[in-house]
């Protein structure tokens, strides 16, 4: 229990000496989201990148992030003051095996994998965003625990092993990384209830008669639209433009 205090006194100390780098985090996670969706559009976009925008985006970002190691560092606390020594000692005849990890190791992974498909394919539809970050990062925390474990009793041939599942996790995180980014484009780009839509529909209709409309993105700034002919071409192809609005449009007048 000692040495898990004393890491969590490290943990505790490390962010009140480096508060000032810490708070730099948001407004760097807001800055890289808004340049990834930009550039989705178009790399010449990331000129209407938007100062002001990247604080409200960094925040959004460290809400999920926190919320995704709720359940690390509640194991991690719950470890070290009401765990003792004594108890982690476990029994031989009840430990497990190095084959019984990597076996444990691949279930759970097969288990994260079919859950990134679902989520993928939109088959998870009950689960709300926060939902879906938590189960995913107790699955990545089983995972980490797994290796950790078996690493400490495994021979240099399985360990050659653990370091190839330690980077099919990290490969694992990022995919989820992706996903969780597309979803949360969808869901807080605009929201089905943002009736203000409908003003950025009767402009582009006006400007653009027979096309459809799509909202790429949006800033504090500017309104990203791609603007689709419904008439095809002599090629028999739909013509795409971006439209680029200010937010004032957004707005009744």
């Amino acid at each position: 229990m000692s040495e898990n205090k004393s890491f969590v006194s490290r943990i505790y100390s490390e962010i009140k000496d480096n508060l000032s780098i810490i708070l730099i985090i948001p407004a760097f996670l807001g800055g890289l989201w808004q340049i990834i969706e930009l550039w989705s559009i178009s790399m010449p976009y990331v000129r209407f990148f938007s100062i002001s925008q990247i604080v409200p985006d960094g925040l959004l970002i460290l809400i999920f992030l926190t919320i995704a190691f709720v359940p690390f560092f509640a194991g991690l606390l719950f470890s070290a003051y009401f765990v003792h020594d004594e108890d982690r000692q476990p029994d031989t005849k009840t430990k497990l095996s190095q084959n019984q990890y990597l076996g444990t190791f691949c279930f759970i992974s097969f288990i994260a994998g079919g859950y990134l498909y679902a989520i993928y394919q939109g088959l998870v539809t009950y689960l709300n965003l926060s939902s879906v970050v938590v189960i995913f990062a107790v699955l990545i925390g089983l995972l980490c625990f797994v290796i950790t474990e078996c690493y400490k009793i495994a021979n240099k041939s399985i360990k050659r092993y653990l370091g190839i599942c330690t980077v099919f996790t990290i490969l694992l995180s990022f995919l989820f990384l992706y996903i969780l980014g597309n979803m949360m484009h969808k869901s807080f780009l605009v929201t089905d209830d943002l009736n203000n839509i409908r003003n950025i529909d009767k402009i582009i209709e006006d400007k653009f008669p027979n096309t459809s409309q799509e909202i790429l993105y949006f800033n504090d700034k500017y309104i990203f639209v791609r603007v689709t002919n419904k008439i095809e071409n002599k090629t028999g192809e739909s013509v795409d433009k971006v439209c680029i609005l200010k937010i004032d449009e957004l707005f009744d007048k």
